[in-house]
């Protein structure tokens, strides 16, 4: 597992795209997928085809390479969090998974409804990833400055 943390602009999103897309050209199964998304389709066949939830989840937690970005930057469920922990429980020491943020793995804590899940998922996540702390400018404004005014 690998962690990426910086702040926005910082370029997470690029490494994690060019990461996925160096995967594919080795013909590794990867999904790249913002963590909204997950939760968002997760909980749409939740409610209306238990048979397709589960076969999102056994996909998650098998893919070779899982890349979650924009990872708990929106508070989540009781219901999401157990979903969270049942995917990366999946990856544990498994497949490999890429997880991007911007916030600290500490600040994950404000975002998860439930303290034991919250430390479930922290637990899975620092007992197995090796984290890289990404610095620089704000590329997004450092590009858009230069963007004709409309």
């Amino acid at each position: 597992m690998v962690l990426l943390i910086s702040k926005t602009g910082c370029g997470k999103s690029f490494l994690c795209q060019a990461l996925g897309n160096a995967a594919c050209s080795k013909l590794i199964p990867t999904r790249y997928l913002r963590l909204a998304d997950v939760f968002d389709r997760l909980n749409r066949s939740r409610a209306f085809d238990a048979a397709s939830y589960y076969s999102f989840m056994d996909d998650l937690k098998s893919v070779q390479l899982l890349i979650l970005d924009d990872f708990l930057t929106t508070p989540i469920t009781t219901q999401n969090a157990v979903d969270l922990f049942e995917i990366l429980e999946g990856h544990n020491e498994k497949v490999a998974t890429l997880i991007a943020s911007q916030l600290e793995p500490h600040e994950w804590y404000l975002w998860i409804e439930g303290e034991s899940m919250a430390d479930s998922i922290l637990g899975r996540v620092a007992s197995a990833a090796r984290r890289y702390d990404l610095d620089g400018p704000d590329m997004q404004r450092y590009f858009a400055k230069d963007m004709p005014e409309l």
